[in-house]
């Protein structure tokens, strides 16, 4: 996969200006840092990271992620977690992180759907990243993922009828949304990441 930018001083950043719900977590602004770290590709970068509280309304327990806007690609991670959060969710400062590529023919930056799963007989909980059809990702997260989606303005479903994808990976799900919108990728990833775990989606 080849990431590309548009230039720079065509980007209109949109950051979360105030706190989304999705099903039972709250996702809001925290604030900006400079952070050292590794891009999904490897590439070691120090960037101005814009990092979000998510926190669950009932239980308390919260984890810090990163708007990470390396040079050489994008991604939203999980930076740290509560000592309170779910031993399922300790995978996610180890992996699992959203990877947001651009698309030259719509002119849009997307992520794919890929869904957090926890794997059976493995102790401490342990995830990797599956295919997922539609009703998978609204089981794993509670939600009418789709309607969730399009609500925020994005556009969601195969990546063969969204991005025009003819490849091996056309029919995964994914959502796509104008550049440097910071709100569709946290939010997909709070769904397919943080909600299936949580739920323990196996």
């Amino acid at each position: 996969m080849i990431f590309r930018r548009r230039p720079s001083a065509e980007l209109t950043t949109t950051i979360m200006s105030k706190p989304v719900d999705i099903g039972s977590l709250r996702i809001a602004f925290k604030g900006k840092s400079r952070i050292s770290a590794e891009s999904i590709i490897s590439a070691k970068h120090t960037i101005e990271t814009t990092k979000y509280e998510l926190t669950h309304n009932k239980a308390g327990w919260s984890i810090i992620l990163g708007y990470m806007p390396f040079p050489d690609a994008k991604d939203i991670r999980c930076l740290e977690y509560s000592n309170t959060a779910p031993d399922g969710l300790h995978r996610l400062c180890h992996g699992l992180r959203m990877a947001i590529y651009y698309n030259e023919t719509i002119n849009w930056e997307w992520v794919e759907l890929s869904q957090a799963r926890l794997k059976q007989g493995i102790s401490p909980d342990w995830s990797n990243l599956f295919k997922a059809s539609e009703g998978e990702l609204n089981r794993g997260s509670g939600l009418d993922v789709r309607s969730l989606m399009m609500n925020l303005g994005a556009s969601f479903g195969e990546r063969a009828s969204v991005l025009g994808d003819k490849g091996k990976r056309r029919s995964y799900y994914c959502a796509a949304f104008p550049v440097d919108n910071q709100i569709v990728p946290l939010v997909a990833y709070a769904a397919t990441r943080v909600l299936p775990l949580m739920r323990r989606c196996q």
